[in-house]
């Protein structure tokens, strides 16, 4: 492992720092996008001004939860490759706790499926005139079946983090 450090040492530094740049522009931008709409929600309970109908509401807590947990992933993954390149460097909050924020992503992703479609009108069963493959069924069974991916793919990363930082720490020892 100290060879490709040694020998990829310098593209390693520019993924920690490109990735250390993403991930606080995520949480920056949502930051602000957090505050203009706050600014939108007081304006239309404080003025008459209408906003419109495509402008929907009801998303939005979840992207912006959403989009916290990818940047504090992203700076997580900076962190894990700070931890491996340097040998002094003990390993941060993030990374100590990024387990428990990819289980969180997870839980996120899992919850607006079962939110969104508890919502849609797939479930009035006249609708459907007893077609078994409406558009609208597929529909969900493919966006069931991407979202469980996504829950057991983030629930694996979980495992492996919670996994490699003890073996990542024995291995500095043993140099």
């Amino acid at each position: 492992m100290n060879e490709f450090i040694q020998k990829h040492g310098r593209l390693l530094r520019l993924y920690r720092v490109a990735l250390r740049v993403a991930g606080s522009l995520i949480l920056i931008l949502n930051f602000a996008g957090v505050s203009i709409m706050a600014m939108i929600v007081l304006l239309t309970k404080i003025g008459h001004w209408q906003h419109s109908q495509a402008f929907d509401m009801t998303d939005w807590p979840w992207r912006f939860s959403r989009n916290i947990l990818l940047g504090l992933v992203t700076l997580g993954l900076s962190e894990l490759i700070k931890y491996v390149v340097e040998s002094k460097y003990k390993p941060s909050w993030i990374l100590r706790h990024g387990d428990k924020m990819l289980y969180t992503y997870a839980l996120l992703i899992a919850w607006n499926v079962v939110l969104s479609h508890m919502k849609s009108p797939i479930y009035d069963i006249e609708s459907l005139h007893g077609t078994f493959l409406d558009a609208r069924v597929v529909v969900l069974l493919v966006t069931v079946l991407y979202a469980a991916t996504k829950v057991l793919i983030l629930v694996g990363l979980a495992q492996v983090l919670r996994r490699i930082l003890p073996v990542i720490q024995e291995s500095k020892t043993l140099v």
